[in-house]
């Protein structure tokens, strides 16, 4: 069954095949896509923590100069800083991409449309 909402009036169908099993695939390989990004932004986000809490105990360890401990700090936190650039922009476009395939799986669509009086979108519902 396939209802079809226009804001213009329209009344064009689409094809009333949907494969349910399609969409139930499609929508379990963005949860898990998108989940992946989110753990993969919180992993991130402790690293930045750490990061940081090594950068403030590294300032303190080296006035003027760095000692041992201050020098391996120092590095550790350029090392997680670097690491949650990575693992947050990895993250977020994995999230991206899940909701990308999300949206795009069959079901609903919002199609735009086009006539000589007017301009507009047609949500289109399939159930």
């Amino acid at each position: 069954m396939i209802a079809t909402l226009a804001s213009l009036g329209s009344s064009v169908r689409a094809d009333p095949k949907v494969d349910d099993h399609d969409r139930f695939v499609r929508r379990t390989i963005a949860v898990v896509i998108a989940s992946l990004g989110a753990a993969s932004v919180i992993v991130g986000t402790a690293h930045a923590v750490g990061s940081v809490e090594d950068r403030h105990e590294a300032d303190g360890l080296c006035t003027p100069t760095c000692d041992d401990k201050g020098a391996f700090l120092s590095n550790r936190a350029t090392n997680l800083a670097h690491a949650a650039e990575l693992l947050i922009g990895s993250g977020l476009a994995a999230i991206g991409i899940g909701a990308l395939v999300w949206l795009t799986a069959p079901g609903v669509r919002v199609v735009p449309v086009v006539t000589p009086a007017e301009t507009g979108a047609m949500l289109e519902l399939r159930f």
